[in-house]
């Protein structure tokens, strides 16, 4: 029964008879991802952010104390709930080590890949399977963030929500709505961007392009409002926890008013899935960390720079054009927040909430966002690419040869990337 109900898992071996990657060439590449995230995982550099969650973790350990707020975030204060003390310190209470919580991560990742893989061999195609490997699996978007931070866990949390809806398409099912809202409250009590997701809850709820099983999301929402009631408690006795990073620039809406932030965030939704990868993985690599300086080093690392950027630039046109003839139609037939065409499958309308929703999250923003307060939709961003290759006949055949081009230069890049940059560093392996 589990492999007919997580299609995710059971379609792979189906990929021979529809002529496309081979099981075991799959396999490969998952285990590939597996060991690239890994190796990002032991040259991790130790910043402020990991530091905070480390504290948290050996209160939970060394003391015994549950400590019920998350990091501080940017302009909003401490972020609410337990789980990041959770879900660093529980896993170091089995083995007191940094590598601990860094493996939950990767674990989490995996079944963020089998979830994906179920939405996209059940609501798009077989044929665009091989593909969630590339832009999912082996994207340093992805792969980068096994690293000890709030967003990393984003990467499931975002995935959960996009599986549960598309399971509550046909029929409202209990457990469905249950996760649906967890996925939501999970992320809630991870980063403040849980936002987003809330956002496009409640565009597929008025799309009416899920149906909601009002008990289960019922009891969801109160067991996470339960959670609350310690860190409530933690914040009448300490105010300052909800006392953000002041910022005289910070107010509501500036994003509508200057603009720019607005479309920065667009800015985002495009990079997911292009070469321009995250800021401390692409501007940073330094090839002399682990080459040495020298001649030869030098012309290495022009090489690369300039490798890069020529990827990175091509990759994006691509993905630009492929996402303005995705939202172009969308956009135009849009009137009052409410769809035209009610009749396209779901991942055409889970997507497109997920584009709503970034433009009205970065209009009401107090400050401009980074990658990392978008990271949640990546899952999302990628559905309308996974369409294009669905629908048009010459990607449906066996995977061109610019798809293993671009998987040999993700894992090159992987591996240059995770040796020497902002925050990776081959050194911590010595």
């Amino acid at each position: 029964m589990w492999p007919h109900r997580f299609k995710g898992v059971s379609v792979i071996f189906g990929f021979h008879q529809q002529n496309l990657v081979k099981p075991w060439a799959f396999w490969l590449l998952v285990v590939a991802g597996i060991l690239l995230g890994h190796l990002y995982a032991m040259t991790m550099v130790v910043d402020p952010d990991v530091g905070q969650i480390l504290g948290k973790a050996e209160a939970l350990v060394q003391e015994g104390r549950l400590i019920h707020h998350g990091n501080r975030s940017s302009g909003m204060g401490s972020v609410m709930g337990p789980l990041t003390s959770l879900v660093a310190g529980l896993p170091m209470l089995i083995h007191n080590d940094i590598s601990a919580p860094l493996l939950l991560i990767e674990i989490l990742h995996v079944f963020a890949l089998l979830m994906l893989l179920s939405v996209v061999s059940r609501h798009v195609g077989v044929s665009a399977l091989p593909w969630v490997l590339l832009f999912f699996w082996l994207n340093p978007w992805r792969v980068s963030e096994v690293f000890l931070w709030n967003p990393a866990y984003l990467i499931f949390t975002s995935s959960l929500h996009l599986w549960s809806a598309s399971r509550s398409v046909e029929k409202a099912s209990f457990w469905m709505s249950f996760l649906n809202v967890t996925a939501v409250m999970l992320s809630m009590q991870l980063h403040n961007s849980f936002i987003v997701l809330g956002l496009l809850s409640l565009l597929l709820i008025y799309w009416r392009q899920v149906k909601v099983n009002w008990w289960g999301a019922g009891l969801a929402f109160s067991l996470f409002l339960a959670s609350l009631v310690p860190f409530a408690l933690e914040v009448a006795a300490n105010p300052d926890l909800m006392v953000g990073n002041k910022n005289p620039k910070a107010f509501l809406f500036r994003g509508l008013i200057y603009v720019f932030p607005t479309l920065k965030g667009i800015v985002y939704w495009l990079r997911f899935n292009s070469g321009f990868f995250p800021k401390d993985v692409f501007k940073g690599v330094e090839l002399a960390i682990w080459l040495g300086e020298g001649g030869l080093t030098a012309v290495l690392q022009v090489m690369w720079d300039i490798v890069k950027h020529v990827f990175a630039v091509i990759s994006i046109v691509f993905v630009a054009r492929w996402n303005y003839q995705f939202l172009k139609p969308r956009l135009s037939q849009l009137k009052f927040w409410q769809l035209r065409d009610k009749a396209e499958p779901f991942v055409v309308h889970y997507a497109f909430a997920g584009f709503l929703s970034l433009l009205f999250a970065s209009m009401i923003s107090p400050i401009d966002f980074n990658y990392w307060h978008l990271i949640i939709l990546f899952p999302c961003s990628q559905l309308p690419l996974y369409l294009k290759f669905e629908s048009e006949l010459r990607w449906k055949a066996k995977p061109p040869v610019v798809f293993w081009a671009v998987v040999g230069f993700l894992i090159f890049a992987n591996m240059i990337m995770a040796m020497g940059s902002t925050k990776h560093s081959i050194l911590n392996l010595i």
